[in-house]
């Protein structure tokens, strides 16, 4: 594969784009080193400043780490999720290259819903729930349930072909919410036999479980989650700073 000077395409961008898609071939698997910067400037015959912006990208988005005297080494192929904002699981997918599919389990409305629900949504047993269980699969592998609850009263209008296309904050964004904060909670735990086969692991596998309360701009509860993240696939990046003039303690 070769790179396309007058491409409107930058050719770093060219470039890495042939490294992500080498590296999710697996032709150069975790723990390997990628060709060195001279090897890359003889193979596509540019610049070592193209090289070395490309390098850098790829270590900006989580694939490759500079190993000093050695080169630049493949990492893990983890899903590095960034919680300091709020955004999609996809977006961190796509961020790092990775290719999904998002496979409805189900999708339905009812008014049998967990309890806890009520309380979020200040609705009661009479009114009717939207839920949503679906795979998320990364690099074709099923890495993450996810089961999503939502008021009927929303007015989420949205079918299967669309929630396997899009992610559910695409779709609540096209219905005219906006999805702008989160409550997290996260605990390690095991999956039930049914569930454990969508991911095709055994109930003794280790999941990371979240349960998660969306909030629209104006601070309105309008979806829940419980989610099983496959604890081989994924790993949560936190970055914290201090707050200004605090003390030490």
């Amino acid at each position: 594969m070769r790179l396309v000077p007058n491409s409107p395409v930058s050719l770093y961008i060219q470039l890495k784009e042939i490294l992500i898609e080498r590296i999710n071939d697996g032709k150069y698997p975790a723990g390997s080193f990628i060709p060195s910067e001279s090897k890359l400037i003889s193979e596509f015959d540019i610049s070592i400043t193209t090289v070395r912006k490309t390098i850098d990208e790829l270590v900006r988005i989580g694939l490759v780490e500079k190993k000093h005297g050695k080169g630049s080494r493949v990492i893990s192929r983890e899903i590095k999720m960034d919680i300091s904002s709020v955004h999609s699981m996809s977006e961190d997918i796509k961020r790092l290259g990775f290719t999904q599919k998002r496979d409805v389990i189900e999708f339905k409305i009812s008014g049998d819903f967990p309890n806890h629900l009520e309380e979020v949504f200040n609705m009661g047993k009479p009114d009717k729930i939207f839920s949503l269980k679906k795979v998320n699969n990364v690099n074709g592998v099923p890495s993450a349930l996810i089961n999503y609850y939502f008021p009927k009263y929303l007015g989420i209008k949205t079918d299967d072909n669309e929630l396997s296309e899009l992610s559910i904050y695409d779709v609540f964004k096209k219905n005219g919410y906006e999805i702008s904060r989160e409550e997290w909670k996260l605990k390690a735990d095991h999956m039930e036999k049914a569930e454990a086969k969508l991911l095709d692991i055994t109930t003794q596998t280790p999941v990371m479980v979240l349960d998660v309360i969306y909030y629209d701009n104006s601070f309105r509860p309008v979806m829940t989650s419980r989610e099983y993240w496959r604890s081989d696939k994924f790993h949560i990046s936190i970055s914290l700073n201090k707050i200004s003039g605090e003390e030490n303690k």
